[in-house]
């Protein structure tokens, strides 16, 4: 059962808590409803309690059944206060960059509520009980880490005292009680005594549960309709007009309209629990934990850098462009984030329109890097074909004359790509690299990794120098590239890797620069709609993957390599050599080798951008879980990615 009137409730009161946190601006410092709308997080405890008690109440019986509960939270509230957590992160290292680079910032980077220590407590869910004198990083999530551990709570003290509930919730609000007196009626606590404005919260709503179980439901629909019209214009005032010492009374009232607007018999109530706004609750908590972020955003992008005035206009159109941002945002991630470790439900028909409205980007709009769809030359090379029998001889022939009037046989640069089982992606990969728009010379050189399909036939009807690597992986296959490549320089490709045409130029610009020995370029994917992996959700990936290779390459940028897109001197390369038995990070440790003959640079430049497919991804599962397993990934190694790593002996290490 769905409290669906309710569930707008949530919905509205999230969006109340988003102007809140702009009631600096001059258009809405006056309204005191605003000024105090940040009461509404007591809602959301309130409500918390009301649905734990109906949906796991009779559940929560012994020591047993508390683990699958926890675990059950655990999974809807991490996903989405972890991903929120690393947009905060690169938010703030794309303003350390703004800084530095761009503009100076009034507010410090870094500053003391985003340390390493409190990012780890972040991590555990701990940063609000007590351990830090303000809240840290996402600010709203701090009720999410005294809600989770608000449910272990109660749940051991379902079990311990279930024959005492009525005896404990008289202890419990007794102490809660004292508590409150002794600070003189306020709950407004979030950093410091949040766990128990929290606890406060969720027993009441406990208590109004089974309150609301032993009511009749004898009023009609007009009676019912009167008493929600009283209940909601007391709620404004009591919201409106509330001091701190009073504080302690608005999660009774938020008992009462849950109570009354649960049952939805009235008129109010009824068009709460419509299509359209039910959806605004099911999207509350991506609202709460995604504003913050993008107010962020907004306010250093207009106020900062384009410098809108703070006009009513220009305030309006902030207030605006952030809720629709938010709302945009939001249906994002609890389609794709917050439900990620969620078991499957049968499927039904979706009722709400706002679902069927958002979920399609305009495909006439062509935004930049390729938001919406791959880029136009990428279709060129969209062979049709399966296997070599069935690639017609004329291909080959039209591959080959570009082939013919790209390379030179005194090559600069060496395009190294190593391949097994390729029969067709290689065909696909050579034939872009043959449309080549450069006037450095250049020759390409195929390694047949020990292939078991017709790949070595494609070599043998392309216009490339092709060798053969008995040794299985993809070190062993690049370094015989390298030992027979005639190039100065070194560029690697892969064999299902597609490139633009100013590839081979952009990457050499950097590369041939003073003290650079190696340097490594940006990959997208190309899209897969009929797999779940459409162009919009795979550029949502990438814009986190360039941003966490931005953070990466300070101390580390060896783990930016990916053999898709790299570049080196092959001199140093040859000195270094790849390691020699099949293990990850061929090319990350190759780049870490050469940092000791030069600097490693990142080549940005869209036009140097190589294209992949998605088959990497598809081994995860879904576009969800793909995104969650690789942002999992990263904070494993977050914190060692601000210090360089020692020297150590790569082709024998685990980890590059």
């Amino acid at each position: 059962m769905r409290f669906r009137a309710v569930d707008s409730f949530r919905g509205i009161a999230a969006i109340m808590v988003i102007l809140f946190h702009m009631q600096h601006l001059n258009l809405l410092s006056e309204n005191v409803f605003i000024a105090k709308s940040d009461i509404f997080v007591d809602f959301f405890f309130v409500l918390s309690g009301f649905v734990m008690t109906h949906s796991n109440f009779n559940k929560i019986t012994d020591l047993r059944s508390i683990k699958p509960f926890v675990s059950k939270r655990f999974k809807r509230l991490y996903p989405l206060h972890l991903f929120t957590l690393l947009l905060v992160l690169l938010f703030e290292v794309a303003r350390f960059g703004i800084d530095r680079y761009v503009v100076h910032l009034s507010n410090p980077v870094f500053a003391n509520d985003k340390t390493l220590i409190s990012f780890l407590a972040n991590l555990t869910l701990t940063q609000s009980l007590g351990l830090f004198d303000r809240v840290t990083w996402n600010g709203p999530s701090w009720s999410i880490s005294v809600e989770f551990y608000t449910y272990i709570v109660w749940a051991l003290c379902l079990v311990l005292f279930r024959k005492n509930v009525l005896l404990i919730c008289i202890i419990g609000f007794s102490l809660l009680a004292w508590f409150i007196v002794q600070h003189h009626g306020s709950i407004i606590f979030n950093y410091d005594y949040g766990f128990i404005r929290c606890l406060y919260s969720f027993l009441i709503g406990m208590v109004s549960y089974r309150i609301s179980r032993q009511l009749s439901s004898g009023f009609g629909y007009w009676q019912s309709t009167a008493t929600e019209g009283v209940i909601l214009g007391l709620t404004i005032f009591s919201v409106r007009a509330f001091t701190h010492s009073e504080s302690w009374m608005m999660p009774l009232l938020f008992a009462i309209v849950i109570i009354a607007f649960s049952r939805e018999t009235g008129a109010i109530s009824k068009f709460l629990a419509i299509d359209r706004l039910e959806f605004l609750g099911k999207l509350s908590y991506s609202y709460y934990l995604n504003h913050t972020i993008v107010l962020a955003v907004m306010d250093l992008l207009l106020f900062k850098i384009i410098k809108v005035h703070h006009t009513t206009i220009g305030e309006l159109f902030y207030v605006l462009s952030c809720l629709g941002f938010v709302h945009l945002l939001s249906v994002f991630t609890y389609r794709h984030i917050e439900l990620i470790l969620q078991s499957p439900t049968p499927k039904r028909p979706q009722r709400s329109s706002a679902n069927m409205t958002i979920a399609s980007p305009n495909p006439k709009h062509n935004w930049s890097m390729n938001i919406l769809k791959a880029p136009a030359w990428i279709s060129e090379f969209n062979y049709p074909y399966a296997t070599f029998d069935e690639v017609p001889k004329s291909v080959f022939d039209s591959i080959n004359r570009d082939l013919d009037a790209v390379q030179s046989p005194d090559p600069l640069v060496s395009v190294v790509i190593p391949g097994w089982n390729e029969e067709v992606n290689i065909l696909r990969s050579v034939a872009s690299l043959a449309k080549m728009k450069t006037d450095i010379p250049f020759e390409i050189v195929v390694v047949n990794n020990n292939s078991t399909d017709q790949m070595q036939k494609t070599l043998d009807n392309l216009h490339v120098r092709s060798v053969f690597q008995p040794i299985q992986g993809w070190g062993p296959a690049r370094q015989m590239g390298l030992e027979n490549a005639r190039g100065k320089y070194i560029l690697t490709a892969d064999a299902d890797g597609l490139y633009p045409p100013d590839w081979v130029s952009e990457m050499m610009a950097v590369l041939q620069q003073p003290g650079v020995v190696c340097v490594y370029g940006r990959y997208s994917f190309i899209p897969t709609p009929e797999k779940g992996f459409s162009r919009w959700k795979l550029s949502i990936l990438e814009t986190l993957k360039d941003g966490i290779a931005e953070v990466r390459h300070m101390k580390r940028p060896h783990l930016n390599a990916y053999g898709i897109s790299i570049g080196y001197i092959r001199e140093y390369g040859l000195k270094v050599g790849y390691v020699m038995h099949k293990i990850r990070g061929e090319d990350g440790r190759m780049c870490f080798d050469l940092m000791n003959y030069g600097s490693v640079k990142q080549v940005k430049s869209a036009k140097a951008r190589a294209w992949t497919g998605t088959r990497t991804l598809e081994k995860d599962g879904s576009f969800s879980r793909t995104l969650f397993v690789r942002i999992a990934n990263e904070l494993r190694r977050f914190s060692s990615m601000f210090v360089e790593q020692p020297p150590h002996d790569t082709k024998t290490s685990l980890n590059n």
